[in-house]
């Protein structure tokens, strides 16, 4: 009975949130499997990965159209895995939390902040990489939900543009915890200033 009541109370904000979610699943998986290799993210059209055909809009809705393929391409046949599906089921669990941990006004925060992380893992773990373009994006996140925005004092463009320079290729490997911490406060220095002694 709790859960039909918080169910009513989610409105239309928390309703477009878990029904937005699959499609923002969908996006980080062509994220995930794009980005690391430096593939164009939306100009490129999404294409069967066995057989190269482009798909079609029916063959891209988020879990519905992998469940009536029965997870098979529409023309080739040959089985398409379990990756979309789940990542677009991962996001909606995203979202559902977030939903049922705050307000849907305020859990839109939440969902960018932990798709964000989701996709850092998923790359991560396919990869080795840590792709700084969604590492910064996680540390804003971080950053505004905390309500420190930029406060800091000092120049924002300068230390935006130190933190630019500071940063290195858009992608690399992270193989010790001591460069992950490096990552860490970089990316806190890029957000609160650098440090002053």
């Amino acid at each position: 009975m709790e859960l039909l009541d918080r169910a009513a109370s989610l409105g239309t904000a928390g309703w477009m949130l878990l029904l937005v979610a699959p499609f923002v699943g969908s996006f980080l998986g062509v994220v995930i499997r794009r980005l690391p290799h430096g593939r164009p993210l939306v100009a490129a059209r999404s294409r069967c990965e066995r057989c190269g055909v482009v798909l079609a809009a029916r063959d891209l809705v988020p879990l519905i159209s992998w469940f009536v393929l029965h997870g098979r391409c529409r023309h080739c046949g040959r089985p398409v895995g379990w990756f979309y599906p789940g990542i677009e089921l991962a996001s909606l669990a995203v979202a559902a939390i977030a939903t049922a941990v705050h307000r849907p006004e305020s859990a839109w925060l939440d969902c960018l902040l932990g798709w964000c992380v989701l996709a850092l893992g998923w790359i991560d773990l396919r990869t080795g990489l840590l792709p700084d373009v969604l590492d910064l994006g996680v540390a804003a996140g971080d950053a505004a939900g905390r309500g420190c925005g930029a406060a800091g004092g000092g120049k924002p463009r300068s230390r935006r543009d130190q933190a630019a320079r500071s940063h290195g290729p858009p992608v690399r490997p992270v193989s010790r915890r001591r460069d992950l911490d490096s990552l860490v406060v970089r990316a806190g220095e890029f957000v609160r200033g650098p440090a002053r002694s």
